[in-house]
């Protein structure tokens, strides 16, 4: 199992102290210095509680203590929860007195101007330096179910009390996470713990996932995030997370990609922040929800399946409505789950049941059942004998409320799921609680909506998919390539001519092309490559030459290229009047082949992502692209080049051949491995369009930008 906690420290002093000190403890128990006292003795939690505060000396029947110092023993856990100006007076006494983690609950930190994050950083060094975690500041705490702990002053443990279970809740958000952790409680779910990590001076969702990969109590991690500091740790908690079988459901905020371009590179405006979580999200098989009502579905659904989760996108529907039926098979296209059709012998034997019932897939047996539960029941068994069904989705309306109708057919049904015991039944329908819990117990998985059953089914199976994948090889993957690591120059954007030499470095293949500093001298290399011919203008200032006129193609002869060196240079000129125009690239003209288009961008929270897509001068009008995390495996690279729109047309459209795909991931890699080997110099990388043919690819155009960056990710 990937290790990260090793590497800042175990969290076992935050989740699982022995002994707690709040400082700035007080005897209301509705105030928020008195909540967390009031919390720890109603949890019941065993170890020793210190209330400290100069001014007391019980609180809440409690012995209390006028400073930390004063405390008998080195609590293993500090509370704060004071004003943010007596803060860090406060946890410079903790750290004397030789507590090992600290919750600093106070507000006013780095969430309020540079001020407060001068300070906050301060603290985090502080702490650091002494070994000392620190959770927050400007967050919720912590509550760990099993060992008795509320460190917290979160107002819904006053309606929503813990049950012990198998969900660990970790987010930035206090609000946000306390609300899904009170609709969890309200669906019936176990916690196992809930933290939430404010501003993440030090401790952060990263540190809390790895923590909870290794925990036993936990089996399912819900998670609420808006950033990170470090993508590669996130990425290796998360491989952590799926390594232990335990399935991660984030919502990330923040989808927007503003602030998130790049300059001159179309990479960098096209890898927004969002997309590059969404890439480390694939990766890992973590799934994205996209709403807290969808996370506590998955959630609820992976908990009930507790570890038994689909091992393909087979799914069989049976309804008793055909209305549903319809919905249900468009949700199903929607959210890409496969509909096998029924033989026509199991057609045959449901139409002698119900003569009029539709019986292909989705089955519709009409309201028929009423009359004869063992219709249903038959139907039924001759779907799951018929097709290997991976899930099986029913829709019963309204018979989970009436017990005359439940009792008809309770037994059969739970006897057929014992059965098949690896096929996943959702239920969609109306209940009575105390009848949707049996049916729980029974294995099955209970919506009241027919779309968000078939998007469940297919949450479900992507979870699945993700957890078989366990192997976590995209974390230690580095290719052998011939990429050196480039030699430094000054940062900017560099032409295509040194852009194309630093990339020889990668073997990237390139076009055949000549450099000419004059109209003679590019009419004299046009004849050595071979008319027809491709000029371009060679400037460091013109990162997209096809935008100011700087390419001319098809130069059939040595007059067409004279008459194209003057035209090319008198439009650049005149669109870039500043730019300094060392001469023109002199290429030979390809035909044969998709554009498309590789880069690589510099992120600052995950380092170099990889793009690729279709290419050409049109790349971000059709925005059809993918992103993977280097380091690239082959593997990733097949991925996401089978991931765009457009590779049917890599694959050959309308009797044109297929590009080679192998050539494509292998350049792909190689551009990617020295995109990393460089990233201390290097921002971006591209190469567009890059002529994608059967009997091989080559770049045609290249762009460098070089920006020295001195917080190495990895």
């Amino acid at each position: 199992m990937t290790q990260i906690s090793s590497e800042r420290g175990h969290l076992d002093c935050l989740f699982r102290p022995k002994s707690i000190a709040v400082v700035g403890a007080s005897s209301d128990p509705s105030k928020i210095g008195g909540r967390p006292v009031a919390l720890l003795k109603r949890m019941g939690f065993t170890g020793a509680i210190y209330p400290i505060n100069p001014m007391s000396s019980v609180i809440q029947d409690l012995p209390t203590y006028p400073a930390i110092r004063n405390v008998p023993e080195s609590p293993d856990l500090a509370m704060v929860v004071l004003p943010s100006r007596l803060a860090p007076a406060a946890v410079e006494a903790c750290i004397s007195h030789g507590v090992r983690a600290i919750i600093l609950i106070s507000a006013g930190f780095g969430e309020i101007d540079d001020t407060g994050r001068a300070i906050q950083a301060e603290l985090a060094e502080r702490c650091s330096a002494a070994g000392v975690r620190l959770l927050g500041p400007n967050c919720l705490g912590v509550v760990n179910v099993q060992d008795r702990v509320a460190c917290t002053h979160s107002a819904a443990l006053d309606f929503a009390w813990p049950s012990l279970g198998r969900l660990g809740i970790v987010t930035q958000s206090g609000a946000v996470g306390s609300y899904c952790y009170a609709l969890a409680v309200d669906r019936g779910l176990g916690l196992s713990t809930f933290v939430a990590t404010g501003n993440e001076a030090d401790i952060d969702v990263a540190d809390c996932i790895a923590w909870m990969a290794e925990d036993d109590q936990t089996s399912v991690i819900l998670g609420y995030l808006e950033g990170c500091r470090d993508g590669w740790r996130l990425r290796q908690a998360l491989t952590a997370a799926r390594q232990a079988g335990k399935p991660v459901i984030l919502m990330k905020g923040g989808s927007s990609d503003a602030g998130a371009q790049a300059g001159a590179s179309h990479t960098g405006s096209l890898a927004g922040a969002d997309r590059v979580f969404d890439a480390a999200f694939r990766e890992t098989g973590a799934y994205r929800a996209n709403s807290i009502e969808e996370m506590i579905d998955v959630a609820s659904g992976c908990i009930g399946l507790e570890g038994n989760f689909p091992t393909g996108r087979n799914l069989g529907i049976f309804t008793v409505s055909g209305g549903v039926g319809i919905l249900m098979a468009d949700a199903a296209t929607e959210f890409n789950l496969s509909l096998p059709i029924l033989s026509d012998a199991a057609e045959a034997k449901i139409k002698s049941l119900v003569p009029f019932a539709t019986s292909r897939n989705p089955v519709d047996a009409t309201a028929q059942i009423l009359n004869d539960f063992t219709i249903m029941t038959s139907i039924l068994r001759t779907m799951v004998e018929d097709r290997n069904f991976n899930i099986i989705t029913l829709f019963l309306q309204d018979l989970g409320r009436l017990d005359q109708y439940v009792d008809r057919f309770r037994e059969e049904i739970f006897a057929m799921k014992a059965e098949r015991p690896s096929t996943t039944f959702l239920i969609c329908g109306g209940f009575l609680p105390r009848v949707a819990r049996e049916f729980r117990a029974h294995g099955f998985l209970i919506f009241e909506d027919p779309r968000r059953t078939v998007h469940m089914a297919a949450a479900l199976a992507t979870i699945g998919a993700g957890l078989k994948a366990a192997d976590g090889s995209c974390l230690g993957y580095k290719l052998r390539s011939t990429a050196r690591s480039a030699d430094a120059a000054v940062d900017g954007t560099l032409d295509e001519l040194q852009s194309r030499a630093l990339l020889h470095q990668a073997d990237i293949p390139f076009v055949p092309a000549e450099f000419a500093g004059s109209r003679g001298a590019a009419v004299a290399a046009a004849e050595a490559i071979g008319f027809p011919v491709v000029l371009k203008v060679v400037s460091k200032d013109v990162a997209h030459k096809s935008d100011v006129g700087g390419v001319a193609v098809f130069l059939a002869d040595a007059n067409a290229v004279e008459m194209a060196w003057d035209r090319v240079m008198k439009s650049v000129a005149k669109a870039v009047p500043d730019a300094v125009i060392d001469g023109a690239l002199i290429c030979a003209m390809v035909t044969e082949g998709t554009e498309v288009v590789m880069g690589v961008h510099r992120d600052p929270a995950f380092g170099p992502v990889a793009m690729f897509g279709l290419g050409g001068v049109f790349v971000e009008i059709f925005n059809d692209v993918s992103f993977g995390l280097t380091p690239l495996s082959k593997d990733s690279a097949l991925s996401m080049i089978r991931n765009i729109k457009g590779f049917p047309l890599l694959q050959g459209a309308r009797g044109k051949p297929g590009a080679d795909i192998e050539q494509l991931a292998d350049i792909l890699c190689r551009l990617a491995a020295f995109a990393e080997t460089n990233q201390d110099t290097i921002s971006s990388v591209e190469l567009n369009p890059i002529l994608a043919g059967p009997r091989g690819a080559v770049a045609v155009d290249a762009l460098v930008i070089r920006e020295r960056n001195d917080a190495r990710i990895r």
